[in-house]
């Protein structure tokens, strides 16, 4: 699968930070929920602090699919780096087991500069 173009969004928005798992123990491959997802944002400052968003705050609206709805601060600060998500996924031995990562970039604004 090619890799996702990096995303641009300004600061303050509301962005959906989403990801489908898939059952590889099928053939082919299907649409696969697994028993705990979790989801780390890594934002783009330069202390890269880490939030962790924890199953019961996702959104599970169709099997192997995944979202959360993330407001990005409005913190110049935040806007040098690109920032990453990462999706985590784990079954039982022999289930779905996954980790998805994307990124995505906010870019400097004059409204809200760094520090």
């Amino acid at each position: 699968m090619p890799d996702d173009p990096i995303r641009e969004y300004p600061m303050g928005q509301e962005v959906r930070l989403a990801v489908d798992f898939e059952d590889e123990t099928q053939d082919p491959p299907v649409a696969g929920n697994p028993d705990t997802v979790q989801l780390l944002i890594l934002q783009g400052d330069e202390v890269e602090t880490i939030l962790t968003i924890v199953q019961a705050a996702l959104s599970n609206p169709s099997t192997g699919r995944w979202e959360y709805r993330y407001t990005i601060p409005l913190d110049g600060d935040k806007a040098i780096k690109p920032w990453t998500y990462r999706y985590e996924g784990a079954s039982a031995p022999g289930g779905i087991t996954a980790v998805k990562e994307r990124r995505f970039y906010v870019p400097p604004s004059k409204f809200y500069p760094p520090s």
